[in-house]
């Protein structure tokens, strides 16, 4: 019996003791400035986590931060700047037509002369033709055939609107040709071939007669003013068995918006053998 009661004294103090002990152990402070250590899986054994953190990396004064930049947004594009158009010289504006088509010209008509009789003695003229839009042109030739005239009714050019019979039209032109043979057994000779009219231009118009014929090219002008009659003559050489042919241009030119008015008419062509 008194064993047993030893025993439980012995056990009480030894769990005293023990008690004791692990209390202590318990509530002993940890050493200030040191974190528990812990391992991980990615950190070898015995490595450890016990690091002073740095001060990281600097950053620049006027660099914003990530935050700041995601709400900035992409930068917007700039537009171009526009160029200002060239300046462009202003333009003379078109003379203005005094109509809006050209004077038509009308269908031409031949004229013949009588034909000579039989050869005769000293070199004349053959069968003589003229062309032109004067269905009245009429031929006359002297006795010996070394001489003829031929008369116009209508070869008239009137332009501009206060003139009778004015085609209104700003350009127009009537011309003429003559077929004119020389035959005979007479030696070589002359040729003159005289053109004669009645011009009349008023200010802001103008006309203007030419004569060509055998290589040879006369020309009669009528500036604005002009209120005469005119003659305009081509003199050549001639031989007999040739044929020649000469051409009568005849234009009236109406400054556009002036309404200059004009009046020109060819009434005769006198042709001699000499």
């Amino acid at each position: 019996m008194r064993s047993r009661t030893v025993l439980f004294i012995v056990l009480v103090v030894a769990i005293a003791f023990a008690a004791a002990y692990l209390g202590v152990s318990a509530g002993a402070p940890r050493a200030a400035g040191k974190p528990p250590t812990t391992t991980t899986a990615s950190s070898p054994a015995g490595s450890t986590d016990n690091r002073t953190p740095g001060p990281g990396p600097a950053r620049s004064p006027t660099a914003p931060s990530q935050q700041t930049v995601q709400n900035l947004g992409p930068p917007k594009a700039v537009p171009p700047k526009a160029v200002p158009p060239k300046a462009v010289p202003p333009q003379a504006a078109p003379p203005q037509a005094c109509s809006s088509t050209a004077a038509a010209q009308p269908p031409a008509v031949t004229i013949l002369s009588d034909p000579p009789p039989s050869p005769t003695d000293p070199m004349h003229f053959g069968q003589v033709s003229t062309t032109s839009f004067d269905d009245s042109a009429h031929i006359s030739m002297s006795g010996d055939y070394q001489a003829l005239t031929t008369t116009f009714s209508k070869f008239e050019i009137a332009t501009g609107r206060s003139v009778e019979n004015g085609s209104g039209e700003c350009d127009v032109t009537r011309s003429l040709s003559m077929t004119l043979p020389v035959t005979g057994p007479g030696q070589a000779g002359k040729l003159g071939f005289y053109v004669q009219g009645y011009a009349w231009t008023d200010q802001g118009a103008s006309a203007q007669l030419t004569l060509r014929g055998n290589g040879q090219v006369k020309v009669q002008r009528f500036p604005a003013g002009f209120d005469d009659s005119y003659v305009l003559a081509l003199e050549f050489p001639v031989t007999p068995g040739a044929t020649y042919t000469l051409s009568v241009q005849l234009e009236v030119h109406q400054n556009p918006g002036t309404g200059g008015n004009a009046d020109v008419d060819m009434l005769s062509i006198d042709s001699q053998l000499t």
